[in-house]
């Protein structure tokens, strides 16, 4: 007997095969593949799609909590986008021009992603597993600086840069540039 067959009917489609079924434009689909999550944000990642604009491409998608109200947070070629769906219009709609600084937070099964803009704060909380250092990245790829908020204790701040080189968040280089530059400060 084929357990193969047997088993194939308990296998559930990916994400991938869920919204292309739903018509979801492919970049989205392709992000989207690569977010913690489940069947219930397909919805949701559907929805989004009346926020994006034919001429930016999506990089990367994952679930958060911006004011207590939980969403999706999209990151374009263009701009950083988080929306729910309580809202009329996405809660957070900047150009990627407007954002500075980000530094991450990760606790045991969730994490932070702070955003700075000019002297404002953006905090987005309750991203799973490792889902802020992941899309901090992508931030940091699209060409966004990844310094992390600066302390008036250069050590603190020198702590600061350690800990986002061990995780990933920073480069080794990035890291020396930064110590030289407290080292000559000090």
């Amino acid at each position: 007997m084929d357990l193969s067959k047997v088993f194939k009917w308990f296998d559930s489609p990916s994400s991938t095969q869920r919204l292309r079924h739903l018509r979801v434009r492919p970049d989205l689909v392709r992000a989207a593949a690569d977010m913690v999550g489940d069947s219930r944000s397909d919805g949701d990642i559907k929805d989004f799609e009346r926020y994006l604009t034919e001429s930016e491409a999506v990089v990367a998608v994952a679930q958060g909590r911006y004011r207590k109200v939980l969403g999706l947070l999209v990151l374009t070629t263009d701009r950083f986008i988080f929306a729910s769906g309580r809202a009329p219009g996405p809660e957070i709609d900047l150009p990627l021009t407007d954002l500075g600084l980000t530094e991450t937070r990760t606790g045991a099964y969730s994490g932070e992603l702070h955003l700075f803009t000019g002297n404002d704060q953006l905090t987005i909380d309750k991203l799973l597993g490792k889902e802020n250092e992941r899309f901090a990245t992508h931030l940091r790829h699209q060409g966004m600086a990844p310094s992390p908020f600066s302390p008036t204790d250069p050590l603190e701040r020198l702590a600061e840069l350690r800990s986002l080189r061990d995780t990933g968040v920073i480069t080794r280089a990035e890291f020396d540039a930064e110590k030289k530059r407290l080292i000559d400060e000090i």
